[in-house]
């Protein structure tokens, strides 16, 4: 079973910085899952919430700012005072760090952009995608399915995963093999033996979130899941 680091060691570090994603060396961590998003000037970058005011001493949507506006934020006093002077990563800063130390990447898309925007969302990922080293390990998962689907007709040979908010729907199956889905990946709650067995038998693998608890990773491990996210990994 594999440890995702979630939004990279992000009980010990504020999530989605450098700080959380740089704990993973240490701890010999080669798998990271982070959250995308897009400014108004079509820069990608790494936040969860579609607005900053949890993570940064800023508010607004982050649809709205441009990235020097972002890139003023402090995205770690949250979290902690030491880490005041954490901002938030770019996608193009994450995958330098991730090719360097030859880790592996979930990377979730999350952005409320429309038109204009979502379209060049869509397409700048693509191309960050292709400058990932070859031996990278790469699933692109979210909860937008349609989003997903999209981004998957522009780069068919990259393996997506089906996020499910939620007990999975009876018809999951249908669904992912109607869109070549590599991966479910289910809230841990909701995850059973048989679950995990209907997955395997279609060839679908199950990452299972979040899980921060050592009797619930046990669980799953005994379940068969290929993979838990976790904020702190070494629970």
């Amino acid at each position: 079973m594999i440890i995702i680091a979630h939004r990279g060691i992000s009980g010990r570090a504020p999530e989605n910085t450098a700080a959380a994603f740089e704990r993973m060396i240490d701890l010999n961590v080669d798998w990271l899952e982070t959250d995308i998003d897009i400014t108004r000037d079509g820069k990608l970058i790494l936040i969860h919430d579609d607005i900053v005011d949890r993570t940064t001493n800023g508010s607004g949507e982050v649809n709205n700012f441009n990235f020097e506006e972002i890139d003023a934020l402090d995205a770690g006093s949250w979290f902690d005072k030491k880490f005041a002077t954490e901002r938030i990563l770019t996608l193009d800063a994450l995958i330098r760090f991730i090719n360097a130390n030859h880790l592996n990447v979930n990377l979730e898309l999350k952005t409320k952009a429309q038109d204009n925007l979502r379209e060049r969302y869509l397409k700048e990922i693509v191309a960050a995608i292709g400058t990932l080293a070859d031996d990278v390990e790469l699933i692109v998962s979210s909860f937008d399915h349609e989003l997903l689907w999209d981004l998957h007709k522009l780069a068919s040979d990259v393996q997506i995963g089906m996020l499910v908010d939620g007990a999975v729907p009876k018809n999951w199956v249908d669904v992912a093999k109607a869109h070549d889905v590599a991966y479910l990946h289910p809230d841990a709650k909701f995850v059973t033996s048989d679950l995990i067995t209907e997955a395997h038998a279609n060839n679908i693998g199950v990452n299972v979130w979040t899980v921060n608890r050592v009797e619930v990773m046990n669980r799953m491990y005994e379940s068969g899941v290929d993979a838990i996210f976790s904020d702190f990994v070494n629970v």
